[in-house]
C-alpha cells in the first residue's frame, strides 16, 4: 500500500508499506528527507509508526494521516494505492 499526500506544512511527501506486521519498518517521505519508521500497531483499519519523537497514525480506509511531534498533530489528506508485484 502506498499513501500519496497532498501539499502540507509538515512536508510529508509518501508512505510505502512493503509489509504489514507489526515491527516491519516502511518508509516515509519527506520534502527534505526519507526516513524508515517501525509499524508499531497494524490492523483492517489503522496502521500507527513511530520513531524519534514522530508518530504517525494512517487511516486505512480514508487515507488521512495524523502527524503528532510532542502534543501537535496535524491531519493530512493522502489518497491510498494498492500495488501488487
Amino acid at each position: 500500500e502506498r499513501y500519496e499526500c497532498e501539499f502540507n506544512q509538515q512536508g510529508l511527501v509518501e508512505i510505502d508499506f512493503r509489509d504489514f506486521k507489526v515491527g516491519a519498518d516502511t518508509t516515509v517521505i519527506f520534502n527534505d528527507k526519507t526516513v524508515t519508521m517501525p509499524i508499531i500497531e497494524a490492523n483492517d483499519r489503522n496502521f500507527t509508526l513511530a520513531a524519534d519523537g514522530l508518530i504517525i497514525r494512517i487511516d486505512r480506509s480514508s487515507g488521512t494521516v495524523r502527524i503528532t511531534r510532542g502534543t501537535r498533530y496535524r491531519n493530512v489528506k493522502c489518497v491510498k494505492s494498492k500495488f501488487k508485484i
